[in-house]
């Protein structure tokens, strides 16, 4: 039982240091930038890290979610909840018919800014970048077949939308 009145304790104190971190940048907003990169998520977060290695240049990284103080979010295994729900903009390049944002377009990016902590897959997995991913260390068993339905869902989409 004490274990769980701890685990509470230190997650209401992180999420109190979250509070005042993000105060604490509002605080620093500046009345003009020379990049405002839209989207936190990895691809953007890196964006920005990099833009901003320029010390001659203004960057502002904006984020249109909401809290991040919810299960679905803080912990890993809820994030299957966010599907379909308010976080899921439902965003996709074939919708904008936007060759450029194509899955294959950005894969080579997406490779450029991976650490891949795992089975080495050149085809789809980077080296060296500066986002750490690694597989899960002890995934449920339904995860694997999740994927797979979605990628069966989606070459079905794919084959009606031609």
């Amino acid at each position: 039982m004490n274990t769980v009145n701890e685990h509470q304790t230190a997650t209401a104190e992180f999420a109190e240091r979250v509070r005042g971190n993000q105060q604490r940048l509002r605080s620093d907003l500046k009345p003009y930038y020379d990049f405002i990169v839209c989207g936190s998520g990895s691809s953007g977060s890196v964006v920005a890290r990099r833009l901003a290695e320029n010390p001659d240049v203004a960057v502002l990284l904006i984020e249109a979610g909401g809290s991040d103080e919810v299960p679905s979010v803080m912990e890993a295994n809820q994030w299957p909840l966010n599907l379909g729900s308010e976080r899921d903009w439902d965003f996709f390049a074939k919708e904008a018919r936007d060759t450029a944002w194509s899955y294959a377009s950005v894969l080579k990016l997406y490779r450029r800014i991976e650490d891949w902590h795992g089975t080495p897959d050149p085809d789809y997995r980077g080296s060296g970048g500066p986002v750490f991913v690694q597989p899960a260390p002890d995934p449920n068993p339904i995860a694997p077949a999740m994927v797979e339905g979605e990628r069966a869902g989606e070459m079905l989409r794919d084959s009606h939308r031609i």
